[in-house]
């Protein structure tokens, strides 16, 4: 690697989640964690990815209700800490009881096999369509003009 800088982060082993935040007027707002289901491994490696060999799942299926109103706050704090702009995804690994954020996407994925499809249709019951109402209806509310 001919690189000057470069980011060394612990692996934590448990349970993943991500979680889609948006900003509507000026106002943040988590949604439900969705648990990534790996087939057969800790972890979500490149193969795995690259051949979708996951799946989706609400994280509230498998841990108490308090474990999720912390995770969701804690991405809204990093959120609001950030000063993230319409909507980002927040990654986090849950080890225990404790909820450790590991990635930021600032334009996470919005595919039909991704974590946000799977929130709109199987926990909202929304269009996958919607998903791009939502982000331009944010987009617009953030605007200063209006």
């Amino acid at each position: 690697m001919n690189v000057k800088q470069f980011l060394l982060q612990q692996y934590i082993d448990g349970l993943e989640c991500e979680v889609l935040v948006i900003q509507f007027k000026h106002q943040y707002y988590a949604f439900e964690p969705i648990e990534i289901v790996i087939n057969g491994n800790d972890f979500l490696d490149s193969e795995i990815s690259n051949s979708y060999n996951y799946s989706f799942k609400k994280l509230s299926d498998t841990l108490s209700s308090g474990i999720i109103e912390t995770i969701k706050n804690s991405a809204i704090k990093a959120a609001t800490a950030l000063k993230i702009k319409d909507y980002a995804r927040f990654d986090f690994r849950i080890k225990g009881d404790r909820p450790y954020l590991i990635d930021i996407a600032g334009t996470p994925y919005t595919i039909k096999h991704s974590s946000i499809s799977y929130l709109f249709e199987e926990v909202l019951k929304l269009e996958y369509n919607d998903i791009y109402k939502v982000i331009l209806a944010c987009c617009i509310s953030n605007y200063n003009e209006f």
